[in-house]
């Protein structure tokens, strides 16, 4: 009878280890990913609701509108959606005129007097960064662009 010897070559301990460690880092990633991809997705879906919140407010409220009353109007609804960006929001009377990092901001255009069959247009920027620091995956700007005719 011979004694079973385990061979060097066949010892399998730690293998586990291993396939989890490449295993693991891939699902890791791809979690990441699904993760940033609805979290753009949310983001987006705040700016889209905060324009047209504002965009709204301010065609009922043609004869008050102003560009800081929109913008209240927008960090009200946003918030909830993008959080405390959303606060320091700014608005500006073109997307040129922005200073560089700027994360939140508003370009609100309308004519003066903002009378009946005017045109009041509201444009939402938010800077969004990823959570996954991936190179696929660049910090961008989402935007979102509300234009309605004043009818009252």
């Amino acid at each position: 009878m011979t004694a079973w010897v385990c061979h060097p070559a066949m010892d399998a301990r730690g293998a586990a280890g291993m396939e989890f460690a490449i295993g693991g880092m891939m699902i890791m990633m791809i979690m990441f990913v699904i993760f940033d991809i609805g979290l753009i997705f949310l983001a987006q879906c705040g700016l889209d609701y905060g324009t047209a919140v504002a965009a709204r407010w301010g065609a009922a409220n043609s004869a008050t509108v102003s560009a800081s009353t929109v913008l209240t109007q927008f960090k009200t609804a946003a918030s909830s959606l993008l959080g405390t960006p959303t606060q320091n929001c700014l608005s500006y009377s073109s997307a040129a005129s922005v200073p560089a990092g700027t994360v939140c901001y508003l370009v609100v255009t309308f004519s003066a007097g903002a009378t009946v069959g005017s045109q009041l247009t509201v444009q939402g920027y938010y800077k969004w960064a990823p959570v996954a620091l991936i190179d696929g995956f660049k910090a961008t700007t989402l935007k979102s662009t509300v234009i309605v005719t004043i009818e009252n």
